[in-house]
This record gives structure tokens, C-alpha cells and sequence, in this order.
């Protein structure tokens, strides 16, 4: 995978130079604008690097399907996430934080010297009312422009990402709407992965209880879980039950 960052600030570049020592990392660094009229005839594809400064002069770049545009932020919000989705391309959105992990994904993603289309946006929201509505907008948005799926798929990946994340406010941090949850969104054609995380101190799974038990059905516990295990195809918790991903292969709508 070629990389080439594009940057007019000094310190982004001095972090990431320093995150791309690594000699196996096909890279360089481009002065803002200096090579955009030229890189769209390339018939490999690049990865830019940016910072959320140059977002919107990468507009071109995501137009051609051959070139990805990664933003990388110390910690993006879901106006960053909104920005990176309207440049409507490949688009990756991550903390400088996630950042290794990221280029992994990426780098395993690339196909024959191409970039598989897809989404990726990994932000930090609140936990406001107001500010969950928007994350739940913008992922209705983003499925029901990137795929052809069905309303019921739709709708499932949906509520299944509203329990997750009113979990996370809930229990893992008590009610405090303040605390910030960190959302990651990944869309590869009609495969969805999303990702909540709080910053509580996590659960034991098999301590919560049972809802279709005869003896659980007046209790309120479990019942988040399991509508997110019915809604999706996979859930899996880690970091000690303070993360939650889960994946869902969508149902292709009929023509």
C-alpha cells in the first residue's frame, strides 16, 4: 500500500513521521496541493494521510475509487465523522491513539493494488441524548446511501447500535451523559462491524441473568443483550465487558 500524507501542520506531521519509521511502510510526504492535479491518473492506489485541516481539499481524491483518504485526529467527534462521510469515497476516519491498528486494517483490506470500498469512521461521542440521535442519523444515512439493503436489515443494525450505546451510558457509566463513548463504524459492501466502548469497569457475562427464563421475565436485566444478538449476526464483548462488536451481513434489497 502506498502512503502519502498530506499535511500544513508541523507537529501532525512530526507525529506522524515519528508513527512511520518503520522501513517496511511504502512512504512519503506531499506540501499541501503539490501533487493533486497529478494523482488521479495513477493507476495504483494511495492511501493520503491527513489531517483534519486538509479534509475538504481531498474532495478529488475519494471521487476516484482507486485512492483512500485517511484523517486522522487526536480525537475525532462525530462532526469530524459527518465531514468525512459527506466527501461521499473511501473514506477512514481514526485516533492518532488507534492509528496502528488501523493501518493494519487497512493494509489487509487492499486488494491487487486497489482499496476495497468501504467506510470507516471511529469517533468519541457523548453521551447527551441529543448527540446519540445524531450517530443514529448519520448510520442511517451512511447504510442507506453505501448499500441497497433492505429496511429490515437497516432497522436492525440500527437498534441493535441504539442498545449498545444506551448500555453504555447506563451501566457502564451510570447515567453521566458527560462521559464520552467511542463509536467505530466499519462498512465493506453489505458487511456492517460496529463497535461501542465506555469507559466503566465492564460486566461479567454470564452473571447477567437469563431473560427467557420463566423466572427472569419481570426482571430488566439481559434483555439489551439479547436484542442486539437477535438484531445481528455476531456480538462479542471484550475489554472486560466495557466493548461491545458486533457484525451483520445485510440483506441485499430486491431490484
Amino acid at each position: 500500500m502506498r502512503i502519502k500524507a498530506v499535511s500544513s501542520d508541523e507537529a501532525f506531521v512530526k507525529r506522524m513521521a515519528a508513527f512511520f519509521e518503520s522501513p517496511e511502510r511504502c512512504f512519503e510526504w506531499l506540501e499541501p496541493f503539490k501533487e493533486f492535479p497529478s494523482f488521479q491518473s495513477s493507476d495504483k492506489a494511495t492511501t493520503f494521510l491527513v489531517s483534519c485541516d486538509q479534509l475538504d481539499s481531498m474532495k478529488a481524491a475519494v471521487h476516484d475509487g482507486l485512492h483512500l483518504v485517511c484523517v486522522v485526529a487526536k480525537s475525532p467527534t462525530i462532526e469530524d465523522a459527518q465531514r468525512c462521510f459527506d466527501l461521499d469515497g473511501n473514506i477512514c476516519l481514526t485516533s492518532e491513539e488507534h492509528l496502528e491498528q488501523t493501518m493494519q486494517d487497512l493494509e489487509q483490506w487492499n486488494e491487487n493494488g486497489r482499496v476495497a470500498p468501504f467506510v470507516f469512521l471511529e469517533f468519541v461521542v457523548s453521551g447527551d441524548g441529543a448527540r446519540l440521535e445524531a450517530v443514529i442519523n448519520l448510520l442511517r444515512l451512511i447504510l442507506s446511501t453505501r448499500t441497497a439493503c433492505t429496511e429490515r436489515s437497516q432497522w436492525a443494525a440500527l437498534s441493535a447500535t441504539d442498545e449498545a450505546l444506551a448500555n453504555g451510558v447506563k451501566h457502564g457509566h451510570g447515567g453521566d451523559e458527560s462521559a464520552l463513548l467511542i463509536l467505530r463504524l466499519i462498512l465493506r459492501g453489505f458487511e456492517v462491524e460496529i463497535a461501542v466502548a465506555d469507559q466503566g469497569e465492564g460486566f461479567e457475562l454470564g452473571g447477567v441473568l437469563d431473560p427467557l427464563q420463566p423466572e427472569n421475565l419481570w426482571r430488566g436485566s439481559g434483555r439489551g443483550i439479547l436484542m442486539m444478538n437477535s438484531a445481528m449476526d455476531a456480538v462479542d464483548f471484550d475489554q472486560g465487558g466495557s466493548r461491545v462488536k458486533m457484525r451483520k451481513t445485510l440483506v441485499a434489497a430486491k431490484k
